[in-house]
């Protein structure tokens, strides 16, 4: 009866650590850490890009041991409220163009619920997945846009809140 115990508990030991070994992991990194911000306010006459980095390193991503297949990124903003118009930004992600002249608000009330949130998928960019895997470090920038402003009697600006990517992946599979 004993052997028989045995050869359950090793057989649901190995397929619970078959299980554990094939799920995923997953690493996030949040610009500012707390979620509380503003991680930079963007406006036309002061800073008009914000450009900063990703690091998943620091949540447990070690390059050359695990494997990044997916990244979804998400951006938050919060208007300061000076005028009653939407600001404009492009957010490049890895060098590309994620959002172009992407219209943004957002209040500070209630947040971090009330700030607009963007959100996207990376997963199919080979590049962006190339450049994480490499370092485990992914760059980012957002720039305010005026789109016309002959026909705007306002100073376009807004506050980058919140930045955050995240990534999933496992361990790198053996070559042999």
């Amino acid at each position: 009866m004993k052997i028989k115990q045995l050869v359950w508990t090793a057989a649901a030991v190995l397929a619970l650590s078959n299980t554990v070994s094939a799920s995923a992991i997953t690493w996030v990194d949040r610009d500012p850490d707390s979620g509380n911000g503003p991680l930079q306010f963007l406006s036309e006459n002061g800073t008009t890009v914000f450009t900063s980095t990703f690091d998943i390193t620091p949540a447990g991503f070690i390059p050359g041991t695990h494997l990044v297949d997916t990244i979804n990124v998400k951006f938050a903003f919060s208007d300061d409220n000076s005028d009653s118009q939407s600001e404009y930004v492009d957010i490049f992600v890895g060098g590309f163009n994620i959002w172009n002249d992407l219209e943004v608000d957002g209040t500070h009330a209630n947040a971090p619920t009330s700030y607009e949130w963007f959100s996207q998928g990376l997963t199919g960019n080979i590049s962006i997945l190339g450049d994480i895997n490499a370092d485990g470090i992914l760059a980012y920038s957002v720039t305010i846009q005026n789109l016309d402003t002959s026909r705007r009697s306002y100073t376009e600006d807004t506050y980058l809140k919140i930045a955050e990517l995240t990534a999933g992946g496992d361990l790198k599979p053996r070559t042999t």
